[in-house]
Order: structure tokens, then sequence, then C-alpha cells
């Protein structure tokens, strides 16, 4: 997962953040958005469909705003525009490594003893 603090959902923007962010040739999955269309079809698979809101089918990227959220409310009590791409940063990196574990304090342990 990455996250990015973004001034506007224009297709310019959305274009340089996937430039930036995503492999060329990406299957990237979204909704019916009119800026995210141009500018993914470029260089990225692009599948889209408009989602249904009582569905369910975007429960858990609630869940993931939802904790990010509370993380920031929890931990910083608010939030400041300035460290916005720092708290970004930092959920990010605690979300992709949340199935670790021990795993990687032992991958460490390991390197320091080799």
């Amino acid at each position: 997962m990455k996250m990015n603090d973004v001034p506007n959902l224009n297709g310019i923007t959305v274009g340089r953040f996937a430039w930036d962010n995503i492999c060329a040739g990406t299957m990237i999955e979204s909704d019916n958005a009119r800026s995210y269309k141009k500018p993914l079809a470029q260089k990225y698979f692009h599948v889209f469909e408009t989602y249904d809101p009582t569905s369910g089918q975007l429960n858990w990227m609630h869940k993931v705003i939802s904790n990010f959220k509370a993380m920031i409310v929890g931990t910083y009590h608010g939030s400041e525009k300035f460290h916005t791409a720092l708290y970004f940063a930092e959920y990010c990196y605690k979300f992709n490594r949340r199935k670790l574990g021990n795993s990687a304090y032992l991958r460490l342990l390991a390197a320091l003893v080799q």
C-alpha cells in the first residue's frame, strides 16, 4: 500500500502519482472516476467499475482509512498539514509489515550476527 497527500484528484495529479509509484503494465482496479481513465490508460492495465455503496465491496478500503485516522488522533492527538507525508509514510510502513510479526526482528538479529 502507498499513500500520498495530493492537492486534488485531477488527471494530471493522478497520472503523476501513478508514474512515480506504480510499475508500468500493472493492473489497477479503481472506481469509475473520470480523472483516472486517461492517465492510467497510458501505461497500465486499468479496470474500472462503478461500485454500489450498499454492496460492501469497499469495506476494506474504509477500514484502512478509518484506521489511519484513528492512528493520527490516538498517536498525535490531531494532525498538522505540515506532517501529513510523515503520517502517511509511518502508517504505510506499519500496514505493509503487519504480517511479519517477529520474523523481521529475527532476520535483523541474524544479519547482525553474521
